[in-house]
């Protein structure tokens, strides 16, 4: 019931909350621009600087990662990139928790502070704290729980955004992460536009003084030459040209092949394998004899030369991948390389990272199109049984 109500319903009444809150708010300008002034003033600029800046740093970093979940997948491939990502996040975090506190002490000590203090202030900053204690948790004691992000929330904020909420997988996250998720709605709910443009801006007015203006260019380079050393990217897209142009769209889509036909290595080890040519001459022998592409393959069948295909699919030398162990826990070809079957020169469709990989092994394969893994436990995501 819980889950029901906080994951399906209050999402929608936040917006509805956040819409009239908006409208209302404008009838009530100088009780909220007083309470602006109180909050900005020189006194108070320890408690709102570091709230202005927390809020802004959180907001483009949750809003980067829910607009392109593909890119903090494959950041996050390198721990230590995962380790960079959320020591920043923990950091404004706490930024923004320090701010929050000082901002409410500030309220109930101030007279002033307090007659132009409403209901909606106080509700929606609670809200914020409950979002951003429960957020420090999970960057604490959950590792690389900046994956959820990626694999579980974005889709499930896509399927809201549907009119079709999917909380299966959200309603699986341990409680400190559905907390999270409802101390955001909480806030959004009793939060308005100009509220939002309120703490957004107030980091800029504090961040922009001529004397902050060289270290900002100073932490930009900084920022710059981390990301440039440490981006790797991944070959997701990758779609050589081969010696051969073999269509998987006719094999496997229209004729319907069964991928085990060529692949023999897939239901019984590590490596799919790369059928020989003779396998090719089994049906080309009598069937599309005069095609091009046919006549080089039964010249390398005459010559005994293989053809030297150009590799696709590639993980790194220290990965431990086994094709048979993922096909008897019921996954599918298509889960990792795509739609094969309706493509005609084949490219990498996954990224193969390991963010990629563990964000399957965490839920079961419920990330994919799939009916998922046989069973999710400790050694799906066990770094041995990946790396030995």
């Amino acid at each position: 019931m819980f889950d029901t109500f906080t994951l399906t319903i209050l999402p929608y009444l936040a917006v509805v909350g956040f819409v009239l809150h908006t409208v209302l708010r404008r009838d009530n300008l100088g009780k909220a621009a007083l309470a602006d002034q109180l909050l900005t003033s020189r006194s108070r600029f320890w408690g709102t600087a570091p709230l202005h800046l927390g809020i802004l740093l959180l907001f483009v970093g949750h809003a980067l990662v829910l607009l392109f979940p593909v890119a903090l997948i494959g950041w996050n491939v390198d721990p230590i990139r995962v380790f960079l990502l959320e020591t920043v996040g923990l950091a404004a975090g706490w930024l923004v928790l320090f701010g929050l506190i000082a901002t409410l002490i500030s309220r109930v000590t101030c007279a002033n502070l307090r007659k132009s203090t409403s209901l909606a202030d106080v509700f929606a900053e609670l809200g914020l704290l409950l979002a951003v204690a429960t957020g420090i948790c999970v960057a604490v004691d959950v590792p690389s729980g900046s994956l959820w992000a990626g694999h579980v929330v974005t889709p499930y904020l896509s399927s809201l955004l549907a009119f079709s909420p999917d909380v299966d997988t959200v309603a699986n996250l341990p409680l400190v992460g559905r907390l999270h998720l409802l101390g955001g709605w909480v806030a959004l709910f009793f939060l308005d536009l100009g509220r939002v443009v309120h703490l957004l801006a107030g980091a800029f007015t504090w961040a922009i003084g001529p004397a902050r203006l060289a270290g900002w260019r100073a932490s930009a380079s900084v920022l710059t030459l981390l990301i440039l050393v440490g981006c790797e990217p991944n070959n997701q897209g990758y779609q050589p040209t081969q010696p051969i142009a073999y269509s998987h769209a006719i094999h496997a889509g229209v004729l319907k092949i069964p991928c085990q036909y060529c692949h023999i290595g897939a239901e019984r080890g590590k490596h799919a394998g790369i059928p020989p040519a003779s396998v090719c001459m089994n049906c080309h022998s009598q069937a599309v004899k005069d095609s091009p592409e046919v006549a080089k393959i039964a010249a390398a069948v005459k010559s005994g030369k293989p053809i030297e295909w150009v590799r696709v699919h590639r993980v790194p030398d220290h990965v431990y991948f086994n094709h048979s162990a993922h096909l008897a826990g019921g996954l599918k070809c298509q889960d990792c390389h795509g739609p094969v079957q309706a493509m005609g020169r084949v490219k990498q469709w996954a990224p193969l990272t390991m963010g990629w990989c563990l964000g399957c092994h965490r839920t079961g394969g419920k990330g994919q199109e799939s009916d998922g893994l046989s069973r999710v436990d400790s050694h799906l995501t066990d770094c041995v049984t990946w790396h030995h």
